[in-house]
Parts: C-alpha cells; structure tokens; sequence
C-alpha cells in the first residue's frame, strides 16, 4: 500500500515514505466448538523481508462482523511507522466453522517531501 499526496485537485501516488499508524481489519471468525479460534496480524516492511513483526493483541472469535484497531506504535505525530512500504499477514491459530476477511484499512500519510531524511 502507498499513501497519496493532493497536487492541485487531483490525488497522485507518493513514491516516498509513508507513516503509517495504525490499520483496521475488518472481520468475522466463527467458533463452531470449543476450538477457540484467533487470528494473528503480522506485517513486513520489505518484500524481500522474512521476518514478521505481529501486531498485539490477536483478533479473537466472534459472533458478528468486527472492525478493531491496531498500532503500530503509540499515537500522535511521532508515533507508528515511516516506511516506504507496508505487506500484511494474517495467520489462524485453531480451527473455525467460518473465517472472513472483508476489509484491511489503514491510516496513513505521505511524508512531505521536506522531512525526508537527507
């Protein structure tokens, strides 16, 4: 994912980094017994990258559609993640009668182009 910068009044790519803060899956995960399912939400910075960094707490089962936030460090204007770019995981501990992923949302920003390390 790559954030966008406004030119004038359209919106383009920024192809510099990115601050991210925290992202938002939304999902639903379905115990049919006693399996106590969850789910664990990692990310990478690098395509080439092996090793993934999980964000806490895991998403635990549900009865209904859920939406929850994760960090990636605390908030405010120093807090989260300035990377060029951000590849997301999601792994299943235990069985579920029924696992859906509807959306992965995320806050983010360009970094101006004036507080990019030099």
């Amino acid at each position: 994912m790559r954030a966008y910068r406004q030119l004038r009044r359209k919106w383009v790519t920024q192809q510099g980094l990115t601050h991210w803060k925290r992202v938002y899956p939304e999902y639903d995960l379905r115990d049919a017994a006693s399996d106590n399912p969850t789910l664990t939400m990692s990310y990478v910075t690098s395509p080439a990258a092996t090793s993934y960094t999980a964000l806490a707490p895991t998403l635990a089962e549900t009865t209904d559609l859920k939406r929850v936030g994760r960090s990636f460090g605390p908030s405010g204007a120093r807090g989260g993640k300035i990377v060029p770019m951000m590849v997301f995981k999601i792994a299943q501990t235990n069985p579920s009668s029924d696992t859906r992923i509807h959306s992965l949302q995320g806050e983010y920003e360009a970094v101006e182009e004036s507080r990019l390390p030099q």
